[in-house]
């Protein structure tokens, strides 16, 4: 993981742009990053990967979403698959949507 170094010079634009670099605004993702931050702090860059790294990793998947996309894709692949070996027609290949105006 890249550790952020404090810029030489602060200006505006650093103090604009200092939000893009944590995920605080993230409403999944603010307190996995809170835990990483009290790990790193905890056990410092040395240690960091070995202590922190589930922390680091749940982090991660929690921003990229790469398991969320990977099943989406296997999904995918199913249902052409089931469409094109005959066990679904083409019009079944996804469920209907729920009437309108309902939750």
């Amino acid at each position: 993981m890249d550790y952020q170094i404090t810029p030489l010079i602060k200006t505006p634009f650093t103090d604009i742009f200092a939000n893009l670099q944590n995920f605080q605004n993230h409403p999944k993702c603010a307190m996995r990053e809170l835990a990483l931050v009290d790990c790193l702090e905890a056990y410092g860059p040395q240690n960091a990967e070995v202590k922190c790294g589930v922390l680091m990793r749940d982090l991660r998947e929690c921003v990229f979403r790469s398991k969320q996309r990977q099943r989406l894709i296997i999904m995918r692949e199913e249902r052409d698959r089931q469409v094109s070996d005959g066990e679904r027609e083409r019009a079944d290949k996804y469920a209907k949507p729920p009437p309108m105006d309902t939750y």
